[in-house]
């Protein structure tokens, strides 16, 4: 079982995984979880998990706003958020090696303004993936932005581009 271990103070929405293979398609969604969030299938049958996790605050903070650039049916996905001013971490199962891509889902629903929230991903409590990410700064208020992060499984191992 792999970690995906989120440093500082992480506005996560929807977290998705997917094999990189099929991804366009959707199809093969290995694990998918709306942060903060309860259950909630989107415009393309993907199914999300309702937050399992008990760190930190689940908030639905953002409710009361539309977030650009997200269809009316999935704007929970990018609305609801889980944070904590430390580390938290969702359990990702992974059962065999192989090719996949780690689509991350974000949204500022509560600053209005930059350097409020500035925080870096980790895959496996060790591999930075997102590092010193301003989503008010590269976006803006409630607006959609997404990062797609391929990496392998190889012999159990993890490997995420140079960082391997």
């Amino acid at each position: 079982m792999w970690r995906r271990s989120v440093r500082r103070s992480l506005t996560a929405f929807g977290l998705l995984l997917c094999l990189i293979s099929q991804c366009l398609a959707n199809a093969d969604v290995v694990w998918a979880v709306n942060c903060g969030g309860p259950a909630h299938v989107d415009i393309h049958g993907i199914e999300y998990l309702a937050d399992p996790l008990s760190e930190g605050i689940a908030s639905d903070y953002g409710m009361s706003f539309t977030i650009n650039r997200v269809p009316m049916e999935d704007q929970i996905l990018y609305q609801t958020e889980r944070y904590n001013t430390g580390d938290f971490t969702y359990e990702i199962p992974f059962s065999e090696d192989g090719d996949y891509v780690l689509s991350l889902m974000f949204s500022e629903v509560y600053f209005s303004e930059p350097n409020q929230k500035v925080f870096h991903v980790q895959l496996n409590r060790e591999i930075t993936i997102v590092n010193d990410l301003d989503i008010f700064d590269e976006v803006g208020f409630a607006t959609a932005l997404e990062r797609h992060i391929p990496f392998q499984i190889v012999d159990g191992v993890l490997h995420v581009g140079s960082d391997s």
